[in-house]
């Protein structure tokens, strides 16, 4: 049912209408803050409803609640969260050369609260999916991390380079599913510095040019 009164002033959940905002398709939308003090434009509809509670705060509180009342020690995302930390600041650990030994570090919200960890990324969506850095040279911090599949991940690796050829640019897993080339052969021409036609020709190089 559209709403057609003046609710300024008035409460939803959360939300508290600050003024008419403007009507779009005959459904009349308000300018709300938030107990949080996060500003929206709401439609009328979703608040009457209660299909709009908050800004999204309530989501969150939510999570943390799970994470802090009712004990995730045996958790993916725990494990998740105690293996990075080990990554980045155990220098005992077995794949901190590659993290922690080259400046990879968490952020010091997550290092000392996995509820803050678990709030930003949530439940893991599937077995297969795990923790990815979105930027590589970056380290675990708010908007550098997602859970991503193994496939998602692969191709993520810095040792997962960009190769063009003939104006088209893939990284090396990639190319290697389109041309059905071994990923393990790309990367051994890329690191013998073969022109890119070289690193990418299907089948056995020619003698004369290995070592060029």
């Amino acid at each position: 049912m559209m709403l057609t009164r003046d609710i300024t002033g008035e409460r939803f959940e959360r939300w508290t209408v600050l003024s008419y905002s403007h009507k779009f398709k005959q459904r009349t939308y308000w300018l709300c803050r938030c107990d949080c003090g996060t500003e929206r434009v709401i439609k009328a509809q979703n608040l009457c409803a209660g299909e709009s509670r908050s800004c999204g705060c309530i989501r969150k509180e939510t999570l943390v609640k799970a994470a802090t009342r009712h004990g995730m020690h045996f958790t993916p995302e725990y494990f998740a969260w105690r293996d990075i930390k080990r990554r980045c600041f155990n220098s005992s650990f077995k794949n901190y050369k590659d993290y922690g030994g080259r400046g990879i570090t968490m952020c010091s919200e997550w290092r000392s609260s996995f509820p803050a960890f678990y709030e930003h990324v949530g439940s893991r969506p599937g077995i297969k999916f795990s923790i990815e850095r979105i930027d590589n040279e970056k380290g675990y911090e708010p908007g550098n991390v997602k859970w991503a599949t193994p496939t998602e991940q692969h191709n993520n690796k810095r040792t997962n380079r960009p190769l063009t050829l003939n104006g088209k640019t893939l990284n090396m897993a990639q190319w290697a599913r389109e041309l059905g080339i071994n990923f393990n052969t790309i990367g051994a021409r890329f690191r013998k510095r073969l022109p890119v036609e070289q690193i990418l020709f299907k089948g056995k190089l020619p003698r004369r040019s290995h070592g060029q």
